[in-house]
C-alpha cells in the first residue's frame, strides 16, 4: 500500500505484518515537487499529478530510487503557457487581535511600485494548488482578474486571534467572523502602506463558508460603512444557510445589509 503525506511531499510505502502495518523501505520525499493521486510504476517510480502556483495540473514521472528530475507526461492545457501569468508573493500581516495572517498577493506583470491597483480579495485558502482556479475553480478566477489590471489577494481563516486580552467575543462562530473582518481590514492597510493598491477600490469574493463572512464583513466592518458605495461583492452563498447556492453582484450596496435567498 502507498499513501502521500503532506499534499503529495512524502510518499510511504506500508507493508503488512501480521496484524500491523510498517514502513516499508521504498517511502520517498519529494519536498520539491509533490505528486497526488499518485500510482508506483516500479520499485521507485511514481506517475501522480503535479500542480503549483503558477504550472497547471498535469501527469509527471518521479523516479525516487534514481533520485532523477520529474518528467512531464501530459499538457493538458497548453494554451496556459500563452497567458502572461501575474506576478506572485508570499505576504504576512498582522490583524487587530495579533494574529500572524499568511496570503499570496499578485499583481499584474510590470508592476513596480508607480501604480496602485483596485484590489480584490478572495477568501480561499492560499493552498500551491495552480493559483489560476484556486481551491474551487467554479468561484474563484484570480488570474483573468490580474490580467484585467486588478491586483488580488487570497488568504481564508477560521479562528484565527492572537494570544492576550484582546479577544473577540461571542460564540465560536462569530469569533471566525470577527477575526475575518479585523484580518480584512487590517489586510488593506498592510497592502496600502505599501503602495500597491487603491484602498477606496476593493472588492471581496466569498463562496461556502467564506460567504457568510463576507456578509458580516459588509454589515459590521467600518471600512465598508464608510466606503460601501466603491464596494464590489461576488458572494456565493453558503447551502448550510440559504439552501442553495448563487452569486450574487452588489455594486453599489445602498445600505450595508446582507441578503440571502432560499
Amino acid at each position: 500500500m502507498v499513501i502521500e503525506y503532506d499534499h503529495g511531499k512524502k510518499i510511504v510505502e506500508l507493508m503488512r505484518s501480521g496484524n500491523e502495518w510498517n514502513e516499508g523501505r521504498h517511502s520517498v520525499s519529494f519536498p520539491e515537487f509533490p505528486l497526488t493521486q499518485l500510482h508506483r510504476i516500479n520499485s521507485g517510480g511514481f506517475v501522480g499529478v503535479h500542480e503549483d502556483a503558477n504550472r497547471p495540473p498535469d501527469l509527471w514521472y518521479v523516479d525516487g530510487a534514481k533520485n532523477s528530475g520529474p518528467h512531464q507526461l501530459t499538457a493538458l492545457n497548453p494554451q496556459v503557457t500563452e497567458f502572461p501569468m501575474g506576478h506572485l508573493e508570499e505576504i504576512q500581516w498582522k490583524n487587530g487581535f495579533g494574529a500572524t495572517i499568511a496570503g499570496k498577493l499578485l499583481l499584474p506583470l510590470g508592476a513596480d511600485g508607480s501604480k496602485r491597483y483596485p484590489l480584490v480579495i478572495m477568501l480561499t485558502w492560499p493552498n500551491e494548488e495552480f493559483v489560476c482556479d484556486c481551491q474551487y475553480n467554479t468561484a474563484f478566477a484570480p488570474e483573468p482578474l490580474v490580467s484585467a489590471g486588478f491586483a488580488i489577494a487570497i488568504f481564508n481563516l477560521y479562528d484565527a486571534v492572537g494570544e492576550g486580552p484582546n479577544q473577540p467575543g461571542g460564540p465560536p462562530m462569530i469569533k471566525e467572523a470577527k477575526s475575518t473582518v479585523s484580518s480584512v481590514e487590517s489586510l488593506v492597510a498592510y497592502l496600502d502602506k505599501g503602495g500597491s493598491i487603491d484602498k477606496d477600490k476593493v472588492g471581496i469574493v466569498g463562496f461556502s463558508r467564506s460567504s457568510w463572512k463576507v456578509d458580516y464583513l459588509i454589515t459590521h466592518s467600518h471600512a465598508t460603512r464608510v466606503k460601501r458605495q466603491d464596494m464590489i461583492l461576488t458572494n456565493t452563498s453558503a447551502g448550510a444557510i440559504c439552501g442553495r447556492s448563487e452569486t450574487q453582484r452588489v455594486t453599489p450596496i445602498p445600505r450595508p445589509q446582507a441578503v440571502c435567498r432560499s
